[in-house]
């Protein structure tokens, strides 16, 4: 049984996390065995922070850390996940672990300090990695310059064919 003292401490540390990570994802872990929780903390060690708390002392650092939804109304267990940096990274991982353990679900989160639903971390996780759309960005942003730089080229290179053809005859 935890003090008042510690459970202040946890408050305030919980409160102090929700205002430090943008990114917040709440899980309902109910019927998730101990060998399945670690692997889940394995696999989220480099993605996010996460963390068991109870429902009580999850809902006095909301209010603490005066953030605008409680998104829990359940009576699942529940867990946190602070994400790092990449929101869709964890929330892939979250949806990965849920697919593979029927008990496991996602009950919505926090993403750049907006509450979301669970479908919304679903079809956050659906998206591509980072990199990857930082690549198409880039594909985009260069593809007018490349047709730019084609078509200024045009005349200087059938220049060249011309007197490339000229010169073998």
């Amino acid at each position: 049984m935890l003090t008042r003292a510690q459970k202040e401490g946890l408050v305030s540390n919980l409160a102090d996390s929700f205002s430090k990570n943008p990114n917040i994802f709440l899980v309902n872990y109910t019927g998730v065995d101990t060998l399945g929780m670690n692997a889940l903390r394995k696999v989220l060690k480099p993605l996010a922070q996460f963390r068991v708390v109870k429902k009580t002392l999850f809902a006095r650092a909301l209010r603490a850390s005066q953030l605008s939804k409680d998104p829990v109304q359940s009576n699942a267990q529940i867990a946190i996940a602070f994400g790092f940096s990449d929101p869709v990274a964890a929330a892939k991982a979250l949806s990965e672990f849920a697919k593979a353990h029927e008990t496991f679900n996602i009950l919505g989160g926090i993403v750049d300090r907006e509450p979301l639903e669970a479908a919304d971390i679903v079809r956050l996780a659906l998206l591509p990695p980072r990199e990857v759309l930082l690549g198409q960005l880039v594909g985009v942003l260069a593809g007018p310059i490349r047709n730019f730089v084609s078509v200024i080229s045009g005349p200087q290179r059938g220049l060249v064919t011309i007197l490339s053809k000229r010169s073998t005859t």
